[in-house]
């Protein structure tokens, strides 16, 4: 599994340093917590394409490990992936925020004026880890849609797979009632979460829910990824 990692890390070597700094100028525009969002799905993508390109999914599979040590190694990568950028937009969280200061035209998570560090560094920690989060929601629905057809194809398709999957989701809910019910009463109920301090638990519980859905698909991943010919 470590070798897998390894490989996937590597292959990504060079066009790591290109994300890392498309990474810095969307901090610069957007603010560090868009680096949680933007630089795992850019990576994901861009290490399924590099792959194809060089016939590395070919020659991966002569070495002396199974398929479903190479999904899962992905898998892995991936979230490792999200961590570390959700530790960038941690670190460049006060950089930007001092740059801000300073007249230069920057985006920050929070005004510059009134809040601590703490403060700054709390907001855009709970921020970035929303942002991973949802990207890994992302990658659970495509990733087998990559492993299945290779990331031309799902270049086209993945993107109809994650609307469609929202669209059924909407309209389940709007069905049952539960968009109407609760619609109008989410902020109030978020913000009466907020100041109570039951937040954090709901926010555990929605971060292992994201995990369980995410290891579900590497399951499937696994299964379509062994009856995958080449």
């Amino acid at each position: 599994m470590r070798t897998v990692i390894i490989s996937d890390i590597l292959t990504m070597r060079k066009p790591l340093a290109q994300l890392a700094l498309i990474g810095v100028f969307i901090a610069l525009f957007t603010g560090s917590v868009a680096i949680a969002g933007f630089f795992p799905l850019l990576f994901m993508t861009s290490l399924f394409t590099v792959d194809e390109q060089n016939g590395w999914e070919r020659f991966r599979l002569t070495l002396p490990v199974t398929r479903s040590q190479v999904v899962r190694g992905r898998y892995l990568t991936v979230l490792v992936s999200c961590a570390v950028s959700v530790l960038a937009a941690v670190a460049l969280a006060v950089p930007l925020s001092w740059l801000a200061e300073t007249g230069l035209p920057v985006a920050t998570v929070l005004p510059t004026e009134g809040p601590g560090i703490g403060e700054l560094l709390f907001t855009t920690s709970v921020a970035s880890a929303a942002a991973a989060l949802a990207i890994l929601l992302l990658a659970s629905l495509s990733m087998p849609v990559y492993l299945r057809y290779g990331a031309t194809k799902a270049s086209r398709l993945a993107p109809a797979v994650v609307i469609l999957a929202f669209c059924l989701a909407m309209a389940t809910l709007e069905q049952v009632g539960v968009l109407a019910q609760w619609g109008p009463h989410v902020d109030a109920w978020l913000e009466g979460l907020a100041a109570s301090g039951q937040g954090a638990p709901l926010a555990v519980l929605a971060a292992v829910a994201v995990l369980a859905v995410y290891a579900v698909s590497s399951q499937v991943s696994c299964a379509i990824y062994e009856r995958r010919q080449f």
